[in-house]
């Protein structure tokens, strides 16, 4: 069947190109964004027990930590096909394919249209009113460098994706190099240490602050290697579960930090998820997961806002019906083809078969979907 994992207890004895765990991951992530949001629509008497609003930075940091994992598997396919400039170039043309035109059409549709998406409260949406410059800094995904605010609310996670994204290949390249996940654990605490200095003294770019939640992906990859699953699928959800109680519980950063390393190193102790509905499921929302992240403010304000004089019955149906089909069209229309684009556009400029710096065989480990 296909997709499956070989239940024997190594980390790296896979013959399944998608990790359902890492589907219920990011399914996981991007539905805490959009109930959290949800929540403050209707007022602060929905989420008293989230007051600092954690469960929707949370599900960004979890969004963090899988994208992080998931790279990892897109740069070692690509290993086997370019080195070198050519692996960090290629791997970059490859995300701005997949990133950029999704949120340029975002961008583009709220400055036409006048959309009020860059705040949401109570019972209210607000627009962010900013310069021709600031809106070319959220076209390109700049706006934590130039101090500009996000014309659309959850736009403020992609600049640091696409920043992090230059970091990434030398620290595939790094994992691949050293023996255990040790050094790995090193880099991490050094990350902490700095973000800690970024908190009390300032003065260094937003980024850094992030980076402890994008290493704990990293440090899954390379623990992926050796780890045994030994741990049954059933505690995986209920894990994450506690992990993001936590984060509620402990709203600072520190906790954040914490939570995403507890989660890089349980990636791969738990066994794969076996039903096959469930599997379907997640790898569904995780798919058009992208177009939810960045469409749903729309689907709560064309419910709630537009359709307010119509029954609450009928604003919900209109909710949930755009919250599928409008990420599902975009996919297809827009991301995809754009996706397929980037892959072409990087073998035409470097040669389908270029050679890759590495003799060593590639592996294939679980959850490999870029």
């Amino acid at each position: 069947m296909k997709n499956i994992e070989k239940q024997t207890g190594g980390g790296t004895d896979l013959i399944q190109q998608d990790n359902p765990n890492l589907d219920l991951l990011r399914s996981m992530a991007v539905t805490m964004v959009v109930v959290f949001h949800l929540l403050l629509y209707f007022g602060p008497k929905f989420h008293t027990w989230d007051p600092q609003g954690v469960l929707g930075y949370g599900g960004v940091l979890f969004f963090f930590v899988h994208t992080s994992l998931v790279l990892m598997f897109s740069l070692d396919r690509l290993s086997r096909k370019f080195a070198g400039a050519k692996l960090f170039f290629s791997f970059m043309i490859r995300r701005a394919f997949r990133i950029y035109p999704l949120s340029i059409l975002a961008v583009a549709s709220i400055a036409i249209f006048h959309l009020p998406f860059g705040r949401l409260s109570a019972f209210s949406f607000r627009s962010e009113t900013v310069s021709r410059l600031g809106l070319i800094s959220n076209l390109l995904l700049t706006q934590n460098l130039t101090n500009t605010h996000s014309v659309l609310g959850p736009l403020w996670s992609l600049p640091l994706e696409m920043q992090m994204y230059v970091f990434l290949p030398f620290l595939f390249l790094f994992a691949r190099r050293i023996r255990s996940v040790g050094p790995l654990l090193l880099v991490w605490a050094g990350a902490v240490g700095v973000g800690l200095i970024h908190q009390y003294f300032g003065h260094l770019p937003d980024l850094v602050q992030y980076i402890p939640c994008f290493l704990p992906g990293i440090i899954a990859f390379k623990s992926g290697e050796k780890a045994k699953r030994s741990l049954p699928f059933m505690l995986w959800p209920l894990f994450l579960f506690l992990v993001a109680a936590f984060m509620i519980l402990i709203p600072r950063m520190a906790a954040c930090w914490v939570a995403c390393l507890f989660i890089g190193l349980a990636i791969p102790r738990f066994q794969i998820l076996s039903s096959e509905l469930f599997r379907k499921a997640f790898h569904i929302v995780a798919k058009y997961s992208y177009g939810v992240y960045l469409g749903h403010y729309f689907c709560i304000w064309f419910a709630f806002v537009i359709l307010r004089s119509l029954p609450l019955e009928v604003q919900w149906l209109a909710f949930f019906f755009t919250l599928f089909t409008i990420p599902v069209a975009l996919f297809h229309l827009l991301e995809q083809p754009m996706i397929n684009q980037g892959s072409r556009f990087v073998d035409w400029i470097f040669g389908r078969h270029s050679s890759a710096a590495s003799t060593s065989p590639a592996r294939t480990p679980a959850g490999a979907r870029a």
